[in-house]
């Protein structure tokens, strides 16, 4: 199966479907890769590339694991013109 880079102590990881069991071991193997080196890249997810305010590379840890640019804009956006409306009183 999988090489164990990683330790986890709950049914996250450790319970559910082969599928549930593949999402984690990417999403733990992109954790240990950034502890290693600072970047998240490793050969169990896409590539990831670095997070800025124009693209908002965001990946999704799902069945398909993917990345997505800004991925809850709209979210954002709100709570973004809150914000603003509370500093402008």
């Amino acid at each position: 199966m999988y090489r164990h880079l990683y330790n986890y102590r709950d049914g996250i990881g450790g319970a559910g479907s082969p599928q549930q069991r593949a999402v984690w071991h990417s999403f733990a193997s992109a954790w240990v890769a950034f502890a290693r080196t600072g970047s998240p890249n490793d050969s169990a997810i896409p590539q990831w590339p670095p997070y800025d305010t124009v693209h908002r590379a965001t990946m999704i840890f799902e069945r398909d694991i993917r990345v997505e640019n800004d991925p809850r804009a709209e979210i954002r956006m709100f709570w973004e013109d809150v914000l603003t409306a509370a500093r402008n009183g």
